[in-house]
């Protein structure tokens, strides 16, 4: 089973950001390996800033590193007001070599 956490972070981030990781490494030549971050069950109980993996797609090998912003709204639905976590920069760091 997944973490909101980690699908958070997986997903949503690489909807986010697929551009600019695309940019660095190449169109769908990545995946982001956000496994350090599996015990996060909720999206609030995220940092405010994560660092994640940034695997090879294909060989599966540490290509980088992303450094996520997130940005905390206060949302308001049917059962009330919370508080959801957006991502909101990322800094990308290529391993050289």
């Amino acid at each position: 089973m997944t973490a909101k956490g980690q699908l958070y972070l997986d997903e949503d981030c690489r909807d986010t950001f697929a551009d600019e990781l695309d940019k660095v490494f190449g169109k769908d030549k990545w995946r982001i390996n956000a496994n350090d971050y599996s015990d996060c069950w909720d999206l609030g109980n995220f940092p405010k800033v994560a660092e994640v993996k940034i695997m090879d797609d294909e060989t599966d090998e540490l290509i980088g590193t992303a450094k996520i912003t997130s940005k905390f709204q206060i949302e308001e639905g049917m059962e009330g007001r919370y508080v959801e976590p957006y991502p909101d920069e990322i800094e990308i760091t290529k391993n050289e070599g």
